[in-house]
């Protein structure tokens, strides 16, 4: 979807998966850019672009696999104690698609213990943005339809939105 994923990531991925280093991930992506087959490849700001048509026919290689693919995927980003609220402020993927890899991998669980996690919530906001903790919460409720906590989670985080965009820090959200 001309998402910019970060070489690293990429070169982590292939590693636990194919026992490939990161010397021979990038002349992979290299080798893969001079065939057309990514949109991009910018090795200064070391990121990647799969063109979605390969993305496509890739998902559709997968079949059944998929899922697999996005648990090994979460497994390689997954911050070092093991909960999503410690992801480094810059890891910008994970802050915009962990949500999107926890429901492809079939981790509905996990994916709503993080929407509840408050310090999922306050990192993201402080990492992103107040809006950006929405579409999280959006994704949740649509997976939990009848789950009262969730909703009432997202009512109250939605009516507090523009206050909390308001706030410079977190310790102006505090007062």
């Amino acid at each position: 979807e001309d998402v910019p994923v970060p070489l690293d990531l990429v070169a982590a991925l292939w590693k636990r998966t194919g026992a490939m280093d990161e010397i021979d991930a990038e002349a992979l992506c290299e080798w893969l850019a001079r065939l057309s087959l990514l949109l991009s490849l910018d090795l200064t700001l070391r990121v990647i672009r799969l063109h979605d048509v390969v993305r496509q026919f890739l998902l559709g290689r997968l079949g059944s696999r998929e899922p697999a693919l996005h648990a090994d995927l979460l497994n390689t980003g997954r911050p070092g104690s093991g909960a999503w609220c410690d992801l480094a402020a810059d890891a910008g993927y994970w802050w915009s698609w962990l949500f999107t890899h926890l429901r492809a991998a079939d981790r509905h669980d996990e994916l709503r213990r993080t929407a509840t996690d408050l310090r999922y919530l306050v990192h993201k906001a402080q990492a992103r943005s107040a809006l950006a903790v929405e579409p999280d919460l959006a994704m949740a409720c649509a997976q939990f339809p009848d789950d009262a906590v969730l909703a009432q989670l997202r009512r109250s985080y939605t009516q507090a939105t523009g206050l909390l965009t308001a706030c410079s820090s977190a310790a102006d959200a505090m007062t």
